[in-house]
Protein backbone atom coordinates (compact mmCIF):
# COMPACT_ATOMS: atom_id res chain seq x y z
CA UNK A 1 0.00 0.00 0.00
CA UNK A 2 1.41 3.54 -1.17
CA UNK A 3 1.61 6.27 1.73
CA UNK A 4 1.40 8.94 -0.61
CA UNK A 5 0.23 11.50 2.09
CA UNK A 6 3.42 10.35 4.06
CA UNK A 7 5.67 11.13 1.46
CA UNK A 8 4.20 14.48 0.01
CA UNK A 9 4.43 16.00 3.86
CA UNK A 10 8.23 14.52 3.97
CA UNK A 11 8.89 16.37 0.82
CA UNK A 12 7.35 19.29 1.37
CA UNK A 13 7.98 20.05 4.68
CA UNK A 14 11.35 22.31 5.91
CA UNK A 15 13.70 20.40 7.80
CA UNK A 16 13.44 20.93 11.56
CA UNK A 17 16.93 21.31 12.93
CA UNK A 18 17.41 19.16 16.06
CA UNK A 19 14.67 16.59 15.04
CA UNK A 20 17.32 13.76 14.70
CA UNK A 21 18.61 14.29 18.20
CA UNK A 22 15.38 14.45 19.15
CA UNK A 23 15.18 10.76 18.36
CA UNK A 24 18.50 9.90 19.37
CA UNK A 25 17.08 11.46 22.79
CA UNK A 26 13.89 9.12 22.97
CA UNK A 27 15.45 6.24 21.76
CA UNK A 28 17.85 6.07 25.04
CA UNK A 29 15.39 7.19 27.27
CA UNK A 30 13.27 3.90 25.36
CA UNK A 31 16.25 1.86 26.41
CA UNK A 32 17.14 2.86 29.91
CA UNK A 33 14.03 0.45 31.66
CA UNK A 34 16.04 -2.35 30.20
CA UNK A 35 19.61 -1.20 31.63
CA UNK A 36 18.55 0.22 34.71
CA UNK A 37 19.73 -1.79 37.76
CA UNK A 38 20.31 -4.53 35.54
CA UNK A 39 22.91 -6.57 37.40
CA UNK A 40 22.09 -5.42 41.28
CA UNK A 41 19.85 -8.16 42.17
CA UNK A 42 20.20 -11.62 42.16
CA UNK A 43 18.82 -14.36 39.17
CA UNK A 44 15.46 -15.95 39.13
CA UNK A 45 15.83 -19.40 40.61
CA UNK A 46 13.90 -21.09 38.14
CA UNK A 47 14.88 -19.90 34.62
CA UNK A 48 17.46 -17.46 34.79
CA UNK A 49 19.71 -19.38 37.49
CA UNK A 50 19.18 -22.39 35.15
CA UNK A 51 20.27 -20.84 32.06
CA UNK A 52 23.13 -19.14 33.58
CA UNK A 53 24.38 -22.16 35.47
CA UNK A 54 24.41 -23.89 32.13
CA UNK A 55 26.42 -21.31 30.73
CA UNK A 56 28.33 -21.50 33.40
CA UNK A 57 29.41 -25.14 33.03
CA UNK A 58 30.01 -24.38 29.34
CA UNK A 59 33.43 -22.49 30.52
CA UNK A 60 34.72 -25.35 33.66
CA UNK A 61 36.92 -27.67 31.69
CA UNK A 62 36.00 -30.51 34.53
CA UNK A 63 32.41 -31.63 34.26
CA UNK A 64 32.65 -34.52 32.64
CA UNK A 65 32.47 -34.13 29.12
CA UNK A 66 35.21 -35.64 27.14
CA UNK A 67 36.50 -32.70 25.29
CA UNK A 68 35.91 -28.94 25.11
CA UNK A 69 33.69 -29.70 21.68
CA UNK A 70 31.24 -31.46 23.77
CA UNK A 71 30.89 -28.97 26.41
CA UNK A 72 29.71 -26.17 24.05
CA UNK A 73 27.52 -29.20 21.88
CA UNK A 74 26.12 -31.01 24.71
CA UNK A 75 25.11 -28.56 27.58
CA UNK A 76 24.88 -29.49 30.93
CA UNK A 77 22.61 -29.05 34.13
CA UNK A 78 22.84 -30.46 37.56
CA UNK A 79 25.18 -33.44 36.23
CA UNK A 80 22.78 -34.11 33.32
CA UNK A 81 22.78 -33.46 29.82
CA UNK A 82 20.61 -30.57 29.51
CA UNK A 83 19.17 -30.42 25.67
CA UNK A 84 15.44 -28.65 25.53
CA UNK A 85 16.45 -25.69 24.02
CA UNK A 86 18.86 -25.07 21.42
CA UNK A 87 21.86 -23.88 22.45
CA UNK A 88 22.51 -19.84 21.17
CA UNK A 89 21.37 -18.40 24.21
CA UNK A 90 23.88 -20.47 26.37
CA UNK A 91 26.53 -20.01 24.24
CA UNK A 92 26.25 -15.90 24.57
CA UNK A 93 25.36 -16.26 27.97
CA UNK A 94 28.89 -18.21 28.37
CA UNK A 95 30.53 -15.82 25.89
CA UNK A 96 29.49 -12.71 27.82
CA UNK A 97 30.71 -14.38 30.87
CA UNK A 98 33.94 -15.21 29.95
CA UNK A 99 34.57 -11.42 28.63
CA UNK A 100 32.57 -9.61 32.06
CA UNK A 101 32.89 -12.64 34.99
CA UNK A 102 30.70 -14.60 36.26
CA UNK A 103 27.77 -12.01 37.32
CA UNK A 104 24.15 -11.27 37.12
CA UNK A 105 25.12 -8.26 34.64
CA UNK A 106 27.24 -10.86 32.70
CA UNK A 107 23.80 -13.28 32.46
CA UNK A 108 21.59 -10.80 31.83
CA UNK A 109 23.30 -9.07 28.88
CA UNK A 110 22.45 -10.85 25.97
CA UNK A 111 18.87 -10.91 27.01
CA UNK A 112 19.52 -7.29 27.23
CA UNK A 113 20.68 -6.11 24.41
CA UNK A 114 18.34 -8.04 22.15
CA UNK A 115 15.50 -6.09 23.77
CA UNK A 116 17.54 -3.29 22.86
CA UNK A 117 18.18 -3.98 19.34
CA UNK A 118 14.34 -5.08 19.48
CA UNK A 119 13.60 -1.18 20.17
CA UNK A 120 15.77 0.10 17.46
CA UNK A 121 14.14 -1.84 15.02
CA UNK A 122 10.84 -1.34 16.16
CA UNK A 123 11.90 2.50 15.42
CA UNK A 124 13.47 1.93 12.21
CA UNK A 125 10.41 0.24 10.76
CA UNK A 126 8.04 2.86 12.01
CA UNK A 127 10.20 5.75 10.29
CA UNK A 128 10.33 3.40 7.51
CA UNK A 129 7.04 2.72 6.58
CA UNK A 130 5.44 5.55 8.60
CA UNK A 131 7.28 8.71 9.51
CA UNK A 132 9.30 9.88 12.18
CA UNK A 133 6.64 10.97 14.83
CA UNK A 134 5.41 7.29 14.44
CA UNK A 135 9.02 5.90 15.20
CA UNK A 136 9.36 8.03 18.18
CA UNK A 137 5.84 6.98 19.64
CA UNK A 138 6.36 3.28 18.73
CA UNK A 139 9.57 3.85 20.46
CA UNK A 140 7.94 5.40 23.80
CA UNK A 141 5.12 2.69 23.84
CA UNK A 142 7.30 -0.31 23.37
CA UNK A 143 9.26 0.58 26.14
CA UNK A 144 7.18 0.72 29.11
CA UNK A 145 5.09 -2.25 27.59
CA UNK A 146 5.44 -4.62 31.25
CA UNK A 147 6.13 -7.67 29.15
CA UNK A 148 8.68 -6.76 27.20
CA UNK A 149 10.54 -4.90 29.73
CA UNK A 150 10.02 -6.99 32.36
CA UNK A 151 11.16 -10.58 29.78
CA UNK A 152 14.08 -8.72 28.06
CA UNK A 153 15.92 -8.28 31.44
CA UNK A 154 15.50 -11.95 32.17
CA UNK A 155 18.78 -14.13 30.71
CA UNK A 156 15.77 -16.65 28.98
CA UNK A 157 15.32 -16.81 24.98
CA UNK A 158 12.80 -14.94 24.97
CA UNK A 159 14.27 -11.56 24.07
CA UNK A 160 16.17 -13.00 21.36
CA UNK A 161 13.07 -14.76 19.92
CA UNK A 162 11.12 -11.58 20.10
CA UNK A 163 13.67 -9.85 17.98
CA UNK A 164 13.85 -12.67 15.63
CA UNK A 165 9.94 -12.31 15.26
CA UNK A 166 9.63 -8.76 14.41
CA UNK A 167 12.76 -8.94 12.58
CA UNK A 168 11.48 -11.41 10.24
CA UNK A 169 8.48 -9.60 9.89
CA UNK A 170 10.19 -6.42 9.17
CA UNK A 171 12.16 -7.54 6.37
CA UNK A 172 9.36 -9.54 4.77
CA UNK A 173 7.57 -5.87 4.65
CA UNK A 174 10.87 -4.39 2.70
CA UNK A 175 10.28 -7.04 0.61
CA UNK A 176 7.27 -4.81 -1.01
CA UNK A 177 7.86 -1.45 0.40
CA UNK A 178 11.75 -0.62 -0.22
CA UNK A 179 12.64 2.93 -0.06
CA UNK A 180 15.29 2.40 -2.86
CA UNK A 181 14.80 4.82 -6.22
CA UNK A 182 15.11 1.99 -8.17
CA UNK A 183 11.87 0.30 -9.72
CA UNK A 184 11.10 -2.64 -6.86
CA UNK A 185 8.30 -4.10 -8.93
CA UNK A 186 10.78 -5.45 -11.42
CA UNK A 187 12.21 -8.84 -9.60
CA UNK A 188 15.95 -7.67 -11.56
CA UNK A 189 16.24 -4.31 -9.97
CA UNK A 190 14.80 -5.16 -6.33
CA UNK A 191 16.99 -5.53 -3.65
CA UNK A 192 17.35 -9.13 -2.05
CA UNK A 193 18.79 -7.79 1.17
CA UNK A 194 15.10 -7.99 2.62
CA UNK A 195 14.71 -11.63 1.94
CA UNK A 196 18.67 -12.34 3.09
CA UNK A 197 17.49 -10.29 6.56
CA UNK A 198 14.63 -12.62 6.45
CA UNK A 199 16.01 -16.02 6.04
CA UNK A 200 19.03 -14.97 8.83
CA UNK A 201 16.61 -14.16 11.40
CA UNK A 202 14.72 -16.98 11.08
CA UNK A 203 18.17 -19.23 11.23
CA UNK A 204 19.11 -17.41 14.27
CA UNK A 205 15.84 -18.28 15.85
CA UNK A 206 16.06 -21.86 15.15
CA UNK A 207 19.00 -21.75 16.65
CA UNK A 208 17.93 -19.79 19.58
CA UNK A 209 14.31 -21.07 20.38
CA UNK A 210 13.57 -24.19 17.99
CA UNK A 211 10.82 -24.48 15.34
CA UNK A 212 8.57 -21.56 16.77
CA UNK A 213 10.88 -19.14 14.94
CA UNK A 214 9.64 -20.49 11.29
CA UNK A 215 6.73 -19.00 12.63
CA UNK A 216 6.95 -15.52 11.23
CA UNK A 217 8.09 -16.18 8.16
CA UNK A 218 4.62 -18.09 7.36
CA UNK A 219 2.90 -15.61 8.25
CA UNK A 220 5.12 -13.26 5.50
CA UNK A 221 4.36 -15.89 2.59
CA UNK A 222 0.70 -16.20 3.60
CA UNK A 223 0.61 -11.92 3.96
CA UNK A 224 2.07 -12.21 0.57
CA UNK A 225 -0.15 -14.82 -1.03
CA UNK A 226 -3.36 -12.75 0.36
CA UNK A 227 -2.01 -9.52 -1.34
CA UNK A 228 -0.72 -11.54 -4.85
CA UNK A 229 2.22 -10.73 -4.67
CA UNK A 230 4.07 -12.88 -7.01
CA UNK A 231 7.35 -10.98 -7.34
CA UNK A 232 7.71 -10.68 -3.32
CA UNK A 233 7.29 -14.46 -3.00
CA UNK A 234 9.65 -15.26 -5.64
CA UNK A 235 12.35 -13.15 -4.39
CA UNK A 236 11.95 -14.51 -1.42
CA UNK A 237 13.15 -17.78 -2.17
CA UNK A 238 11.42 -20.20 0.07
CA UNK A 239 12.69 -23.53 -1.59
CA UNK A 240 16.31 -21.99 -1.49
CA UNK A 241 16.25 -19.58 1.71
CA UNK A 242 14.43 -22.24 4.45
CA UNK A 243 16.44 -24.65 3.89
CA UNK A 244 20.17 -23.09 4.03
CA UNK A 245 18.25 -21.40 7.50
CA UNK A 246 17.78 -24.33 8.89
CA UNK A 247 21.27 -25.85 8.60
CA UNK A 248 22.89 -24.33 11.80
CA UNK A 249 20.43 -25.90 13.56
CA UNK A 250 21.18 -28.92 11.92
CA UNK A 251 24.58 -28.92 12.50
CA UNK A 252 24.26 -28.52 16.01
CA UNK A 253 21.42 -31.10 16.00
CA UNK A 254 23.66 -34.09 13.94
CA UNK A 255 26.50 -33.13 16.37
CA UNK A 256 24.59 -33.51 19.44
CA UNK A 257 23.30 -36.65 18.77
CA UNK A 258 26.49 -38.09 17.49
CA UNK A 259 28.09 -36.66 20.99
CA UNK A 260 25.55 -37.90 23.04
CA UNK A 261 25.99 -41.11 21.89
CA UNK A 262 29.72 -41.20 23.11
CA UNK A 263 29.26 -39.23 25.85
CA UNK A 264 25.82 -40.58 27.72
CA UNK A 265 24.40 -43.25 25.42
CA UNK A 266 21.60 -44.42 27.84
CA UNK A 267 19.68 -40.67 27.00
CA UNK A 268 17.33 -40.65 23.78
CA UNK A 269 17.95 -37.23 22.54
CA UNK A 270 14.56 -37.48 20.84
CA UNK A 271 12.41 -38.27 23.31
CA UNK A 272 13.66 -34.74 25.22
CA UNK A 273 12.44 -32.91 22.18
CA UNK A 274 9.36 -34.58 21.50
CA UNK A 275 8.43 -33.73 25.69
CA UNK A 276 9.67 -30.34 24.99
CA UNK A 277 7.90 -29.37 21.56
CA UNK A 278 4.58 -32.39 21.05
CA UNK A 279 3.98 -32.97 24.69
CA UNK A 280 3.56 -29.52 25.65
CA UNK A 281 1.07 -28.51 23.24
CA UNK A 282 -0.96 -31.55 23.78
CA UNK A 283 -0.92 -31.01 27.84
CA UNK A 284 1.45 -33.67 28.63
CA UNK A 285 4.16 -31.54 29.54
CA UNK A 286 5.22 -28.80 31.87
CA UNK A 287 2.94 -25.73 32.64
CA UNK A 288 -0.38 -26.69 31.45
CA UNK A 289 -2.71 -23.39 32.17
CA UNK A 290 -6.21 -23.26 30.90
CA UNK A 291 -7.15 -22.20 27.71
CA UNK A 292 -8.06 -18.16 28.58
CA UNK A 293 -4.56 -17.84 30.39
CA UNK A 294 -2.84 -15.74 27.96
CA UNK A 295 -5.45 -13.06 27.22
CA UNK A 296 -5.20 -11.18 30.69
CA UNK A 297 -1.37 -11.25 29.96
CA UNK A 298 -1.71 -9.80 26.48
CA UNK A 299 -4.14 -7.50 27.64
CA UNK A 300 -2.52 -5.88 30.35
CA UNK A 301 1.38 -6.85 29.49
CA UNK A 302 1.14 -4.55 25.91
CA UNK A 303 -0.46 -1.68 28.14
CA UNK A 304 -0.83 1.01 26.62
CA UNK A 305 -0.53 -0.20 22.98
CA UNK A 306 -3.56 -2.07 23.79
CA UNK A 307 -5.76 0.82 23.98
CA UNK A 308 -4.40 2.66 20.94
CA UNK A 309 -4.94 -0.10 18.23
CA UNK A 310 -7.56 0.35 15.26
CA UNK A 311 -9.88 -2.25 16.12
CA UNK A 312 -11.79 -3.89 12.69
CA UNK A 313 -15.27 -2.49 12.07
CA UNK A 314 -15.03 -0.16 14.96
CA UNK A 315 -12.03 2.30 14.07
CA UNK A 316 -11.60 1.25 10.54
CA UNK A 317 -14.07 -0.19 7.95
CA UNK A 318 -14.21 -3.58 7.12
CA UNK A 319 -13.78 -2.42 3.39
CA UNK A 320 -10.12 -0.99 4.53
CA UNK A 321 -9.18 -4.32 6.07
CA UNK A 322 -9.72 -6.22 3.11
CA UNK A 323 -7.75 -3.28 1.25
CA UNK A 324 -4.95 -3.06 3.19
CA UNK A 325 -4.82 -7.01 2.74
CA UNK A 326 -5.08 -6.69 -0.89
CA UNK A 327 -2.32 -4.28 -0.83
CA UNK A 328 0.44 -6.20 1.59
CA UNK A 329 -0.05 -3.00 4.01
CA UNK A 330 2.82 -3.56 6.45
CA UNK A 331 -0.10 -2.27 9.15
CA UNK A 332 -1.62 -5.82 7.89
CA UNK A 333 1.44 -8.30 8.70
CA UNK A 334 2.04 -6.16 12.37
CA UNK A 335 -1.70 -7.38 12.94
CA UNK A 336 -0.97 -10.64 11.69
CA UNK A 337 2.36 -11.03 13.96
CA UNK A 338 0.16 -9.69 16.82
CA UNK A 339 -2.53 -12.08 16.93
CA UNK A 340 -0.54 -15.27 15.85
CA UNK A 341 1.83 -15.93 19.37
CA UNK A 342 -1.49 -15.53 21.19
CA UNK A 343 -3.49 -17.44 19.01
CA UNK A 344 -1.47 -20.20 18.88
CA UNK A 345 -0.38 -20.35 22.37
CA UNK A 346 -4.03 -20.42 23.40
CA UNK A 347 -4.52 -23.74 21.31
CA UNK A 348 -1.59 -25.35 22.82
CA UNK A 349 -1.70 -26.55 26.76
CA UNK A 350 1.93 -25.59 27.96
CA UNK A 351 2.07 -21.97 28.44
CA UNK A 352 3.97 -19.13 29.62
CA UNK A 353 3.59 -15.30 30.59
CA UNK A 354 6.84 -14.94 28.19
CA UNK A 355 5.33 -16.12 24.98
CA UNK A 356 3.16 -13.08 24.23
CA UNK A 357 6.61 -11.40 23.82
CA UNK A 358 7.12 -11.54 20.29
CA UNK A 359 3.35 -9.53 19.81
CA UNK A 360 5.19 -6.50 21.87
CA UNK A 361 6.53 -5.13 19.08
CA UNK A 362 4.23 -5.75 16.25
CA UNK A 363 1.51 -4.27 19.11
CA UNK A 364 3.62 -0.91 19.40
CA UNK A 365 3.85 -0.23 15.30
CA UNK A 366 0.14 -0.79 15.39
CA UNK A 367 -0.25 1.74 18.29
CA UNK A 368 2.18 4.16 17.07
CA UNK A 369 0.24 5.94 14.08
CA UNK A 370 -3.04 6.37 15.88
CA UNK A 371 -0.87 8.00 18.79
CA UNK A 372 1.13 9.87 16.54
CA UNK A 373 -2.23 11.13 14.60
CA UNK A 374 -2.91 12.97 17.64
CA UNK A 375 -0.30 14.58 18.91
CA UNK A 376 0.14 16.11 15.32
CA UNK A 377 -3.23 17.34 14.66
CA UNK A 378 -5.39 16.34 18.18
CA UNK A 379 -7.15 13.43 15.97
CA UNK A 380 -7.11 10.39 15.99
CA UNK A 381 -7.38 10.16 12.34
CA UNK A 382 -4.82 9.39 9.80
CA UNK A 383 -5.21 9.18 5.69
CA UNK A 384 -3.43 6.03 6.02
CA UNK A 385 -6.35 4.70 8.53
CA UNK A 386 -8.88 6.32 8.25
CA UNK A 387 -9.92 5.87 11.61
CA UNK A 388 -13.75 6.53 12.11
CA UNK A 389 -13.63 7.46 16.26
CA UNK A 390 -10.22 9.39 17.50
CA UNK A 391 -9.02 8.80 21.25
CA UNK A 392 -9.54 12.02 23.49
CA UNK A 393 -6.44 14.11 24.18
CA UNK A 394 -6.69 13.78 27.65
CA UNK A 395 -7.38 9.98 27.43
CA UNK A 396 -4.03 9.63 26.03
CA UNK A 397 -1.97 11.52 28.49
CA UNK A 398 -4.08 9.62 31.03
CA UNK A 399 -3.46 5.85 29.85
CA UNK A 400 0.44 7.30 29.32
CA UNK A 401 0.81 8.18 32.39
CA UNK A 402 -1.09 5.30 33.85
CA UNK A 403 1.32 3.17 32.21
CA UNK A 404 4.36 4.05 34.04
CA UNK A 405 2.76 4.21 37.63
CA UNK A 406 1.56 0.40 36.59
CA UNK A 407 4.22 -0.77 35.05
CA UNK A 408 6.91 0.74 37.87
CA UNK A 409 4.17 -0.82 40.46
CA UNK A 410 4.07 -4.16 38.99
CA UNK A 411 8.23 -4.22 38.54
CA UNK A 412 8.22 -3.58 42.51
CA UNK A 413 5.78 -6.82 43.43
CA UNK A 414 8.09 -8.48 40.75
CA UNK A 415 11.02 -7.62 42.82
CA UNK A 416 9.81 -8.11 46.44
CA UNK A 417 8.83 -11.04 45.52
CA UNK A 418 11.72 -12.99 43.49
CA UNK A 419 14.66 -10.43 43.53
CA UNK A 420 16.06 -7.91 46.72
CA UNK A 421 13.31 -5.52 47.01
CA UNK A 422 15.73 -2.09 46.51
CA UNK A 423 16.19 -3.38 42.66
CA UNK A 424 12.76 -1.89 41.86
CA UNK A 425 13.90 1.49 43.46
CA UNK A 426 16.22 1.45 40.18
CA UNK A 427 13.26 0.46 37.13
CA UNK A 428 10.69 3.42 38.62
CA UNK A 429 12.47 6.26 37.59
CA UNK A 430 13.17 4.82 34.11
CA UNK A 431 10.04 4.32 33.34
CA UNK A 432 8.24 7.39 34.62
CA UNK A 433 10.44 8.97 32.04
CA UNK A 434 10.13 7.11 29.12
Amino acid sequence: MRLPERNARRNGSTRVPGRGLALIAVLFVAWLPLWAGLGDHPLHQRSEARYARVAQLMLEPDVGHASAIDRWVLPRHDGDVHLTKPPLTYWLTAGSMAALGQTELAARLPAALAASLTVLVVGGLAWRFYGKMEAACAVALLSVMPVFVVVGRLAITDALLGLCWIGTLGCGALLVQERETKDVGDPATASHWPAFGVWLFVAVGLLNKGPIAVLPVGLVIGWLVLAKRRDALRRLRVWIGLPLACVPALVWVGLAVWRLSAVSPGVNVWDVWWYEIVDRAAGTGDHPRPWWFLLPVFVAGLFPAVTQWPVPGWHVPWSRVQAALRDASPTALWAMGLLAPVVLFTLFSGKLMSYVLPSTACGALLAAPVLAAWLRDGRGATNTLRLKHGVGGLGVVVLLTAAAVLIGASLMAWDAVRFEPYASAWLVWPMGLA
